[in-house]
């Protein structure tokens, strides 16, 4: 009866030391997991990070040319106006002074010279 008890003891705490070690095993296991998705998180804020910063010099650089095409087209056509009101200048000179005779002439009530 006592070896039975002997070997059942035996059997227990061997059973005991191996679900102490798979316990042990399990801890190392869930650590090494834990820090391996830390470093997965961590790369994946630092590439979010990166493409980012990537979009907003992208953005930055087509506004930039955007904004110098718009600045050379708002020349142009000031440009463009500017000659066109230079061009008129004469024509319109001409025209008032042709209208303020005729004006003129019908307060006066007779062709002033």
């Amino acid at each position: 009866m006592l070896h039975v008890l002997e070997q059942r003891e035996a059997r227990t705490t061997g059973t005991r030391r191996a679900a102490t070690e798979m316990n042990a095993a399990a801890q190392v296991s869930q650590t090494e997991y834990e820090r391996r998705m830390h470093e997965v998180r961590v790369a994946l804020a630092a590439e979010g990070a990166a493409a980012r910063n990537a979009n907003q010099a992208e953005e930055q650089r087509l506004l930039s040319e955007t904004r110098a095409q718009a600045n050379t087209q708002l020349s142009q056509l000031r440009d463009s106006l500017r000659r066109q009101a230079d061009e008129a200048r004469p024509g319109l000179a001409a025209e008032a002074k042709d209208l303020a005779s005729r004006i003129m002439e019908r307060v006066v009530g007779r062709p002033v010279s």
